[in-house]
């Protein structure tokens, strides 16, 4: 599944008002980063989210102890797209330690702003997270 881009999905204009998103937010919304898959994953998981049907794979390599790479490709509403850039923006280069507590303050930065019934994106965004840790921990 390939991550579609705002026009493609039909999304012309996000902005600050609309729901009270910071500007860094709309920016990692309209331009997410580590989009894709990383080839030979470590880990990688798939949910769907069962309330909205957002869609979101993440996979990460691990290599000296720190996370080489993670990426994600997500069919899913700007706080879910948002939330899964920032976090793997956050954590590379880092400790599985160390990424732990960013991953957590790189989706709470985008909670603020966010309608409370959003709140369900960026919760499978960090069930996505704790899943890719669990699958690192039993390897």
């Amino acid at each position: 599944m390939a991550t579609k881009s705002p026009l493609q999905r039909g999304v012309f204009a996000v902005t600050q008002s609309d729901h009270s998103f910071s500007p860094d937010v709309v920016d990692h919304f309209l331009h997410p980063r580590n989009v894709g898959s990383v080839e030979n994953a470590t880990a990688a998981v798939e949910l769907v989210n069962e309330i909205c049907g957002d869609n979101l794979q993440m996979s990460v390599k691990i290599s000296a102890g720190k996370i080489e790479a993670i990426k994600f490709r997500s069919e899913g509403c700007a706080v879910a797209v948002a939330s899964a850039s920032k976090l793997t923006e956050a954590v590379t280069g880092r400790t599985i330690a160390e990424a732990d507590n960013l991953a957590k303050s790189a989706v709470a930065s985008v909670q603020q702003g966010t309608h409370s019934e959003k709140q369900h994106c960026l919760e499978i965004v960090l069930l996505a997270w704790q899943k890719l840790l669990a699958e690192i921990n039993t390897k």
